[in-house]
């Protein structure tokens, strides 16, 4: 995204807002980034303050990290572009200690279960679909750091996202109450059948092919014949499996087992509690036979009246972070080369 940092006619102002907005992204995802690099040291082992926000202090190493990983991905840099990346990546740092801080204020919390949950759907700690203890606790050894350094650190990224996941429902029109009441607290469990080619091309006699049996599923779930649908796919060593209570927010939602999927989300509690969708979803490549098997909805920590708050303070996130900059105490001490 920084391959070519300045393009002609673009103006320094709106180069430095679109490389901002850049960074901001790139910075509340280093987590899923680092998942699936090779292991590094987290910024362990550097001295320094790179910046004071309020009373709380962003490290050289956790900056030196977060530069790392976004410039990682950009090809040679002069002095001046290198320059304006490490100030942004700074700016990006600040400004997500601003909005941890506020969201610490505003009553947001991750629980530990979200926590659990959001780790367990993680696909790099997963095998066959399923979280793995011994990848998890490899991953952690790797990186020369503490299971609990590192949950707290991400847990610290999860609130940042559900404080930006607030400022994207506030500031969409026409909002029904019902839905900012029930924001960041609404989750689901599914049960679902992963159509797995590998298995089912076993099982097929010759001449068979996955695709009419796929579609042989199909014709018994559109006919409502949802046992004969089971047992044909029970026959083929196929059976049911559950996501586990997942979170319903973001603008893409990650059911554990299945993957990004909103279609999977909507069919399912469209059918309702313990109905089986009457039709195969198609998820990254394979398809999914699905059932909502429950569906809470916790009180959120915040009120409407905090949203309310929110919503005065600007139309957007960056004129919110900039307000609430201009109102803190921020002091930048990292030098530039």
């Amino acid at each position: 995204m920084f391959s070519k940092l300045r393009k002609p006619g673009q103006t320094r102002g709106n180069f430095l807002y679109k490389m901002l907005t850049y960074v901001l992204f790139a910075l509340i995802c280093i987590v899923f980034v680092f998942l699936f690099a090779v292991p590094g040291q987290m910024g362990i082992g550097q001295g320094g303050i790179a910046a004071v926000v309020n009373k709380s202090t962003i490290s050289m190493g956790d900056f030196e990290e977060a530069y790392r990983r976004i410039s990682s991905r950009q090809g040679n840099l002069n002095t001046e572009q290198t320059n304006q990346m490490r100030a942004q990546t700074l700016e990006g740092l600040v400004n997500n200690e601003l909005i941890y801080q506020a969201a610490q204020k505003e009553g947001l919390r991750v629980s530990d279960a979200e926590l659990s949950d959001f780790i367990r759907s993680i696909p790099g700690f997963q095998k066959d679909g399923r979280f793995q203890r011994q990848i998890y606790d490899s991953y952690i050894s790797g990186t020369g750091t503490s299971q609990e350094r590192f949950e707290k650190s991400l847990k610290k990224d999860l609130l940042i996202q559900k404080m930006q996941n607030l400022f994207s429902v506030v500031t969409v029109p026409k909002v029904s109450g019902e839905l900012l009441d029930s924001f960041g607290s609404l989750k689901a469990n599914i049960s679902y059948i992963k159509l797995d080619e590998d298995k089912i091309k076993k099982f097929l006699s010759e001449g068979q092919t996955s695709e009419a049996y796929v579609a042989d599923i199909d014709k018994l779930l559109s006919e409502k014949n949802f046992d004969g649908a089971v047992q044909k796919l029970k026959t083929a060593g196929l059976g049911w499996d559950k996501t586990g209570d997942f979170q319903l927010s973001g603008a893409s939602v990650n059911v554990p087992g299945i993957g990004y999927s909103n279609e999977v989300v909507k069919a399912a509690l469209k059918a309702g509690k313990d109905n089986i969708v009457p039709y195969t979803i198609l998820s990254e490549n394979t398809r999914f036979i699905v059932k909502l098997t429950d569906k809470k909805n916790e009180k959120p920590a915040f009120s409407l009246a905090s949203l309310n708050l929110l919503k005065s303070a600007g139309a957007t996130m960056q004129n919110w972070v900039e307000s609430k900059k201009e109102k803190s105490k921020v002091i930048r001490k990292l030098p530039y080369n």
